[in-house]
């Protein structure tokens, strides 16, 4: 909670700002520097409210002229929250453990709250509640209007934001073979990738990706399953919920190319059927990556399959071999 008394003098501060602005006054302490557009600007932010936004009020969605003259500060996420269609018009949001919400983050002014609410129904068909949104990393409070009526919520969580698209630019991060970018372009652009002899249909833009970076994120990699495409021995997962970290190097492709290398890995719920967003990127674009709905049992990986992530770490992400062989054999351990 802020001191009462830091509260009073900075509200008693922008009282003061306020009364040089309406008399006129245009002269800082240190001489005659103009200082009423940047006090102004000052004034706006003071008087402004963050509102994170999920559907038809986003950028470039029908209502979004309720919030035309607001900055927008770009794409941000909501954790532990899931979003779901409620009509064919719009969408709603609900607390939901593991899940999160893409949206748009907004500076309102305080005069404009009344009418938001308004569309949205506050009070009755939505909450405006506080919450935590991010974006590469950064956390910053918001407002969020929560759907109220969650007993009449019957479709399926939605994975992707409202407003997708499939020329959404997008980060895939991988982190198993797909660290090799040799071996994610087989995903792209098709072809018969010699390390475990087999040919890929590749996408339908087999255009390759335009940006690629690495970096780490919570949680842990595991060998399971048996795949036919390494010896029936075990692939990577990824399990989010696990302690430590991952690495992954990310590649920015389309949203359309994303599902088709999702369709290439293996949709099911046993494979790589759950699509996760990670975070936003300092871009502004989402961070995705497939793993299975479930943890799946264990299974050790071929070696050909272990040294070609091996590799792809040491020459491309940048670990020496001692740090590769620490991390891998945790991820054999988890």
């Amino acid at each position: 909670d802020a001191s009462p008394v830091f509260v009073k003098a900075f509200r008693n501060a922008i009282i003061y700002i306020k009364e040089e602005l309406c008399t006129g006054k245009e002269r800082s302490a240190w001489g005659n520097v103009p200082y009423t557009e940047r006090a102004n600007a000052v004034l706006n932010k003071l008087n402004s409210r963050r509102i994170f936004v999920y559907g038809t009020l986003m950028s470039g969605q029908r209502a979004d002229f309720h919030l035309s003259g607001c900055e927008s500060k770009g794409r941000y996420l909501l954790r532990n929250y899931g979003m779901y269609q409620i009509t064919d018009h719009y969408p709603g949001i609900l607390p939901y453990a593991g899940a999160s919400v893409v949206g748009e983050l907004f500076l309102v002014p305080e005069s404009l709250i009344p009418e938001l609410d308004s569309y949205e129904g506050e009070g009755s068909l939505y909450h405006r509640k506080l919450v935590t949104v991010e974006r590469a990393g950064a956390h910053t409070l918001a407002q969020a209007y929560i759907y109220a009526r969650p007993g009449k919520v019957t479709g399926a969580l939605m994975k992707e934001p409202w407003d997708s698209k499939g020329n959404d630019r997008v980060w895939y991060a991988a982190y198993g073979s797909n660290l090799s970018a040799k071996r994610f372009s087989y995903y792209i652009k098709g072809g018969f990738c010699p390390e475990n002899q087999k040919y890929h249909k590749g996408c339908t833009d087999k255009t390759l990706w335009t940006d690629t970076c690495l970096g780490k994120m919570p949680g842990g990699m595991y060998f399971a399953q048996e795949s036919r495409r390494w010896s029936g021995k075990g692939v990577s997962f990824y399990d989010p919920s696990h302690p430590g970290t991952t690495h992954m190097r990310l590649y920015k492709i389309t949203r359309a190319q994303m599902h088709e290398v999702q369709e290439q890995e293996g949709c099911s719920p046993n494979w790589y059927g759950n699509l996760l967003t990670l975070g936003i990127h300092e871009d502004g674009c989402p961070i995705y990556t497939f793993t299975s709905e479930t943890v799946q049992k264990r299974n050790s990986p071929s070696d050909i399959y272990l040294k070609l992530i091996r590799r792809a770490l040491v020459e491309e992400c940048g670990l020496t071999p001692e740090e590769v062989d620490a991390y891998l054999n945790a991820c054999l351990a988890n």
